[in-house]
C-alpha cells in the first residue's frame, strides 16, 4: 500500500493529507490510488478525487489528468467546478481547446454556475 492511501485512509481531515499531494512524484502510485478510490465503497468524496487529480496534473501528466477526469465523470463522482477547472486546463495545456469549451457546456449542464475562475482556465 503507497503512503498516500494510508494517509487517505486514516485521515478524515482533508488538511491533514493535503500536503502529501503535494509532494507527491510517483504517477503510478497517484493511478493506484485512484483504481483503490474507485472501488471503494461508499466512493470517496469529491474533493480527494480533486485533489490526486490535482496532483497528477502539477506533475504535468495533462492526458493521465484528463483519463482520470472521465473516468470520475464514469463513476459517477458528483462533479463541483474544482474538477471541471482542472480538466478545463488540461485541454489548455494539451492545446485541445476545442475540448475545453466543450467542458464548458458540460458545466451548463451540470448546472455547474461558470465563474472567473472557470473562464480564465480557458486561456
Amino acid at each position: 500500500m503507497s503512503l498516500i492511501y494510508l494517509v487517505l485512509s486514516t485521515y478524515s481531515d482533508v488538511s491533514s493529507y493535503r500536503s502529501m499531494f503535494e509532494k507527491d512524484t510517483n504517477l503510478n502510485d497517484d493511478m493506484n490510488l485512484f483504481h483503490e478510490m474507485s472501488h471503494r465503497r461508499p466512493l470517496p468524496s469529491v474533493v480527494k478525487f480533486t485533489q490526486l487529480l490535482n496532483a497528477v496534473t502539477k506533475m504535468k501528466h495533462f492526458t493521465y489528468a484528463l483519463d482520470l477526469f472521465n473516468q470520475m465523470c464514469s463513476l459517477g463522482v458528483p462533479l463541483d467546478k474544482y474538477p471541471m477547472i482542472i480538466a478545463i486546463k488540461c485541454c489548455c495545456q494539451l492545446y485541445r481547446t476545442k475540448d475545453g469549451f466543450a467542458l464548458l457546456g458540460c458545466c451548463f449542464r451540470r448546472a455547474i454556475a461558470p465563474d472567473v475562475y472557470i473562464f480564465s482556465a480557458l486561456s
